[in-house]
């Protein structure tokens, strides 16, 4: 089997996170991955202006880093075509990419320390991208469409 790698993915950072984009970035560089990186003081910033690329397909992958990651899993899953998951650890990380085609990773980095944010990041972007099956997608929009209910 061919080792999978991302050609591009954008990287963006709240503005108290910003110290982890650096180390972000080298783990990625490292991998032979080309890096954008977006910061901004504010998520209602950050987010608009990245995910909007992530769904047009122009960078189709994406790293987000924030305290917990739940700031940013939850703004950027209201875009069609996002799937975003926090993932604490590269298990989770890659499980993400497998079972449910994950495209944005939410790095939660007050829980992580350097060594585990490289760990996560090796894994989740060595694991090929797998859209979602038709099943688990139909089960996503059931789950959706009843809490807009």
């Amino acid at each position: 089997m061919e080792e999978y790698k991302p050609e591009c993915i954008v990287v963006g950072a709240i503005a108290r996170c910003e110290k982890f984009v650096e180390p972000v970035v080298k783990t990625l560089e490292s991998m032979g991955i080309e890096v954008k990186v977006l910061t901004s003081a504010h998520l209602d910033e950050l987010v608009p202006d990245m995910i909007p690329m992530i769904a047009r397909s122009n960078l189709p992958e994406a790293i987000l880093i924030s305290p917990t990651g739940n700031e940013v899993s939850i703004a950027a899953n209201k875009f069609k075509s996002v799937h975003a998951v926090i993932a604490q650890d590269a298990f989770v990380a890659r499980r993400s990419r497998e079972r449910l085609g994950c495209n944005v990773l939410c790095l939660p980095v007050e829980l992580l320390d350097t060594q585990q944010i490289s760990e996560t990041i090796a894994s989740w972007c060595s694991t090929p991208y797998r859209p979602a099956s038709h099943n688990k997608k139909d089960e996503l929009k059931r789950v959706e469409q009843s809490t807009q209910e």
